[in-house]
């Protein structure tokens, strides 16, 4: 009367069919006492499921598709009691939120890294390698102290930035400004810079002593296709333009990526300088 209901041998092929599960990834589950067949013939070695077991499939696929860990979901198998369950869903409530505001900061992040893109194809060779003097509104920065005179310090201090972000997002050269010190500019040394710095409104973090302002001020500015490596003329130029047009500079020295990707045929890509600065002639009135 229950034949069809209750079967004790179902093959490994025949379950793999019903639930959508690799044969691969039953043996698995076997090797790891997660699920073992229901029974195992002597003489062929034959492993047999029982539909008494279907519920348990049904669990641990619904887990696997929220993402829960295998080492988890061995010790919630004997935790199917309601009110065990209602505690599962609710924390796994609380991580797909989560994933959701992960996968709008990653969107919002590709989005950004789109419109550079497309700004670097709008900007004109006249723009390029031209000072500008002009106003700026404050902006707000994630900043992380950290000496970087190397491409290892930099990636290392990329590494110390990504932990003290929210989600601990990994980062792209292309999102990341390099600081350097008012004395560093002035003495020369334009490979050595101070800190790092990634948007406010890119990224978030819940130490708020890592968090800067660069006021709204005056400021120079020039965009430059370079690197690191060889941007020294770009910096000699800009110090002989503001001594000449009677500038102070007042503040760090921010190197700012533009493009995510570099320049045809080298290891260039656009970047903006950005110097605070004041006019020397109207603060002596």
């Amino acid at each position: 009367m229950n034949e069809g209901w209750i079967k004790d041998n179902y093959s490994i092929g025949e379950i793999s069919e019903i639930f959508g599960i690799p044969k691969k990834m039953l043996r698995y589950w076997d090797s790891i006492d997660l699920l073992k067949p229901y029974t195992i013939d002597e003489i062929n070695n034959y492993r047999y499921y029982s539909s008494s077991q279907f519920y348990l499939l049904n669990f641990i696929k619904y887990l696997r598709n929220l993402g829960v860990a295998y080492s988890e979901i061995k010790m919630k198998m004997n935790e199917t009691h309601i009110n065990s369950l209602e505690q599962l869903i609710k924390e796994q409530i609380l991580e797909s939120e989560k994933r959701i505001r992960e996968i709008h900061r990653n969107k919002k992040i590709l989005a950004s890294h789109l419109a550079d893109i497309e700004m670097v194809k709008e900007t004109s060779e006249l723009e390029v390698d031209t000072i500008m003097i002009h106003h700026r509104e404050e902006e707000q920065f994630i900043c992380l102290e950290h000496t970087v005179d190397s491409r290892e310090n930099f990636e290392i201090a990329m590494r110390r930035m990504e932990q003290i972000l929210c989600g601990h997002p990994m980062l792209l050269v292309s999102q990341v400004s390099l600081i350097m010190s008012r004395e560093n500019f002035f003495d020369g040394e334009y490979i050595r810079f101070k800190s790092i710095n990634v948007p406010c409104g890119l990224y978030k973090t819940r130490k708020k002593q890592n968090i800067i302002s660069f006021p709204e001020g005056l400021y120079a500015s020039v965009k430059f296709w370079g690197n690191v490596a060889n941007s020294a003329p770009v910096y000699e130029q800009m110090r002989e333009y503001l001594q000449k047009k009677n500038y102070s500079i007042i503040g760090d020295i921010r190197r700012t990526p533009i493009s995510v990707g570099t320049k045809e045929g080298s290891h260039d890509h656009l970047a903006e300088l950005i110097i605070p600065i004041e006019n020397n002639l109207e603060k002596s009135f």
